[in-house]
């Protein structure tokens, strides 16, 4: 954004180079991809979103492998200012999951890339398969407390949705990795 804002310095590649699309639709360009390319912003859950749009692609038959990634980079202060502003930061800048103490999250930065491929096709090209994806849902929590606030009844509903996607039991389950 401030980048377009430097009038005379604008050029004519900034568009693209500056939108959410730019990188993954510069990806599948480089890549010679034509499926869907495509930027999520979600928040905090922008890439379990992707990653449940890149499934659903290669389960409606619309790809055969996706290529999902991730990136949180923290560029300046201003949004971690407006974090904080909202309650929503940590003090101690660091998350109490599941603890009746937990007061906000810990701000980091990371990326990831993910490939995602039908389970029989990875088996029959030999790739290495790390996981299996069987389910995945997606949802927004309504009306809460705040914008920003969860909702329990939303989170377990869709989680619930997943796992019936899945034909997966609950009492089944080993891990969970939660944000």
């Amino acid at each position: 954004k401030l980048l377009l804002e430097d009038l005379p310095n604008v050029d004519a590649w900034m568009g693209i180079g500056t939108a959410y699309c730019g990188v993954p639709n510069r990806i599948s360009y480089h890549l010679n991809l034509m499926g869907p390319s495509t930027a999520v912003d979600a928040a905090c859950a922008s890439s379990l979103v992707a990653i449940h749009h890149g499934r659903q692609a290669i389960m409606i038959g619309e790809s055969k492998i996706a290529i999902v990634g991730g990136v949180n980079a923290l560029t300046g202060p201003g949004l971690t200012r407006v974090l904080d502003k909202a309650g929503a930061v940590s003090p101690e800048g660091r998350c109490l999951s599941f603890d009746d103490s937990a007061h906000g999250y810990g701000r980091g930065e990371g990326a990831a890339v993910v490939i995602l491929k039908h389970l029989d096709s990875a088996i029959r090209d030999g790739d290495n398969i790390v996981a299996v994806l069987k389910g995945s849902a997606v949802a927004q929590d309504g009306k809460t407390n705040g914008i920003m606030a969860p909702n329990a009844k939303a989170q377990e509903l869709v989680a619930r949705q997943a796992l019936q996607q899945a034909k997966v039991e609950p009492s089944t389950i080993q891990y969970v990795e939660a944000h």
